[in-house]
């Protein structure tokens, strides 16, 4: 799933493909927290940890469709203005052979 992300990510800035990666990254990482949090607030009003997770679930949900009512690919062929993409090279590769024995 994150990987999906990541590159969605890419897609929509190729020219910043670190700070999409770090805030993809950060967005899964951060969410436990605040969602942690919540969760336990929610357990204390009515101590129902299941009416907790149905309120969590609904919650993500609408924040779900509205990201993904409001979000769009670009057109294919769409480049940020100035920025031209780097010029592809053939992957590296080692000329030395590396072997393994055992003892």
């Amino acid at each position: 799933m994150l990987y999906r992300a990541d590159s969605s990510g890419h897609q929509v800035v190729p020219d910043k493909k670190g700070l999409a990666t770090g805030l993809t990254v950060a967005g899964f990482g951060g969410s436990p927290f605040i969602s942690t949090y919540l969760g336990q607030e929610l357990i204390k009003i009515d101590n129902q940890v299941s009416d907790a997770l149905l309120y969590l679930g609904i919650a993500f949900l609408v924040v779900l469709l509205v990201c993904f009512w409001l979000m769009s690919f670009p057109e294919a062929g769409w480049k940020p203005a100035g920025w031209t993409p780097k010029a592809t090279t053939a992957a590296a590769t080692s000329r030395s052979t590396i072997t393994a024995t055992r003892s």
